[in-house]
Order: structure tokens, then sequence, then C-alpha cells
């Protein structure tokens, strides 16, 4: 009797053994597709919070591109929380280099609206009092481009700043890395990155704000 039941015992041991080699594997792998997918969360949020930025940038200074993306870079940057207070600002500052040329190599910033269209259409020849030359903008800071009577709603839609971005994030959890970068590869995202074996995930964002300035190109 107690032969049968200590028989019985290893048995059952060895069942709870067998189930843990085998579904463990299954946890791990659980467990790192969750932990990728949350960085990724972080990461889109952290690219629509820095495009909101981005675009209100771009609505104080005339639609300028390279303001645009410097800001977008620096939002970016946060990507990483810094957390030793002793060394923040040698953190910061080597998050956004690393951020500046991520975004050369894999992301982008395009403007939606104006089109170039709107530009030839309601942009007007003006005097830069600061560049002491003469520009072309679409204004926004006279009574006619504040009324504009004709085609009302198509200038008012001129005077809206939307930018789109685009950024590749880096994955980092082995296997779920490989397999999501080769998922994106398949789509036709991230190629450069995904083509030179470091996997990675497409990322996107849009906004737009009212131009507070004149819109120039």
């Amino acid at each position: 009797m107690l032969r049968h039941r200590l028989s019985s015992l290893h048995r059952q041991r060895a069942q709870a053994v067998t189930e843990f080699v085998v579904a463990w594997p299954i946890i791990l792998l659980a467990i790192c597709f969750i932990t990728q997918l949350l960085w990724l969360w972080w990461a889109q949020q952290t690219l629509h919070t820095a495009t909101q930025y981005a675009v209100r940038v771009g609505a104080i200074n005339h639609g300028n591109q390279s303001k645009m993306r410097n800001m977008l870079i620096l939002g970016m940057a946060g990507v990483k929380p810094q957390l030793q207070h002793s060394e923040a600002v040698a953190a910061a500052t080597e998050a956004v280099v690393e951020q500046g040329i991520h975004y050369a190599l894999y992301g982008r910033l395009k403007v939606l609206q104006p089109t170039k269209q709107d530009f030839q259409r309601f942009a007007e020849r003006r005097w830069d009092n600061e560049q002491r030359r003469y520009i072309r903008e679409i204004a926004v800071d006279h009574y006619e481009a504040r009324q504009a009577q004709e085609d009302s709603e198509a200038w008012a839609k001129a005077r809206v700043l939307r930018i789109e971005t685009q950024w590749c994030e880096d994955l980092t959890i082995p296997l779920v890395a490989e397999f999501l970068g080769q998922l994106a590869l398949w789509r036709g995202n991230c190629v450069l990155g995904n083509g030179q074996g470091r996997p990675q995930w497409p990322l996107s964002s849009s906004a737009q704000h009212e131009m507070l300035s004149g819109y120039r190109r």
C-alpha cells in the first residue's frame, strides 16, 4: 500500500515537472511579448506628444520644418526615462544626439497642409523686417487675411498646419524583436532597419494647429 502511494506520488511529481517544462517557455514568451508591446505603447505615446509639440512650434515659426524636426527629436529623447538625477544633463544630451541620428536614418516629418497648391493660391509677397528682404507667405495677421471672404473655406483650411510623423522604433526583446521585425519587413515597413538586421516596428502620428504666423515654404 505504501509502495503504491509512493509510486503515485512520484508519477504526480514527474507529471508536474513535465507540465512546468512544457508551459514555462510559453509563459516566458508571453511575458516577452507583453513587455515589448508595453514598450511600443510607451514609444507611441511619446511620439504623439512630440508630434503635438512639433506642430505648435511650426505654427509660431512660419511652418519651419527644421525647427519642427528639432522639437520632434527633443520629444523622442524622452522615450527612455532618465532616472539618475546626478547625471541627468549628460544623459539627456546623449539621448538627444542618439535620437537625432535615429531620426536622420529612420524617422520622417511631413507637412500635409498647407499644400503646395494652397501656397501657390494664397501666398502673398511681403517685406520681412527681421530678414530685411521680401518673402512669400500665407498671411494670417492682417484684416483681409482674417476675413478672407472669397473661398473662405479653402483659405481657412490653408492656414491650418497639419503634419505627419513616422518613426521606426528599435525592438530589443529577444525572439519577439526578430518576429515583429520580420512582420514589419513583410508589410513593407522600416525596410532600412529591418533589412540591416536591426529589428524595428513602425510608429506614426499626426497633429494640426492653426497657424499663428504666416506660413512660408
